[in-house]
């Protein structure tokens, strides 16, 4: 399975898996309106003054306030002790994954719209189900993303496409509850690709 993820929408920066799921983990614990405004302060940059970030949102000073007090408590935003009301994001790396929800939370709306058209072109061989699979994914619809993820790794097998399959693989497993049927099913099917793979020669 792959060690790293590229940050999403032309990014060139890899970041590990295991850092991107701790750093979502701790920032689905806001509720939406703390997880906006930190997404916004995500916009501003790797440091943030909190006047700029109160011109920039929707909430009033009470709710950026308590959004980014709950933010620090959680481990992914410090105090400036230099200045009054400056902030920063704990490390670049945190900054850079909330951005990238920022960018999908903007797109998915899109992606939506992407596979409802691709949908009905699908039966007729006018998309692909790599297509599908990708704008399923961005759009944020774990049934969808799951199925056409699940389906696209199964041909790329068939192709002989083990890279392509391991992307698809783990989209649609890192949806699942590691509890789940499906999670142990799409475990094996990768482990089934590492199997599968001549060892390295270095």
């Amino acid at each position: 399975m792959s060690r790293s993820r590229k940050l999403r929408y032309g990014s060139s920066m890899s970041i590990p898996s295991a850092v991107r799921a701790t750093v979502l983990e701790r920032f689905k614990q806001m509720n939406s309106r703390y997880r906006d405004i930190v997404m916004c302060a995500s916009a501003i940059g790797l440091r943030f003054d909190l006047t700029v970030l109160l011109t920039a949102t929707a909430y009033c000073d009470q709710d950026v306030r308590a959004g980014i007090d709950l933010a620090c408590n959680l481990g992914l935003v410090v105090a400036n002790e230099d200045t009054l009301d400056g902030y920063a994001f704990r490390h670049a790396l945190m900054r850079d994954i909330i951005y990238a929800e920022l960018l999908m939370v903007r797109m998915r709306p899109l992606h939506r719209r992407i596979v409802r058209g691709l949908e009905r072109t699908y039966a007729s061989g006018g998309a692909s189900l790599s297509e599908l699979a990708y704008h399923a994914w961005a759009s944020g619809n774990p049934r969808k993303s799951l199925r056409y993820n699940e389906r696209a790794g199964d041909e790329a097998i068939s192709l002989r496409a083990g890279g392509d399959a391991r992307v698809y693989f783990t989209r649609a497993r890192n949806l699942l509850d590691v509890d789940s049927t499906a999670y142990r099913r799409l475990t094996g099917k990768l482990y089934a690709i590492t199997e599968a793979e001549p060892p390295d020669p270095g």
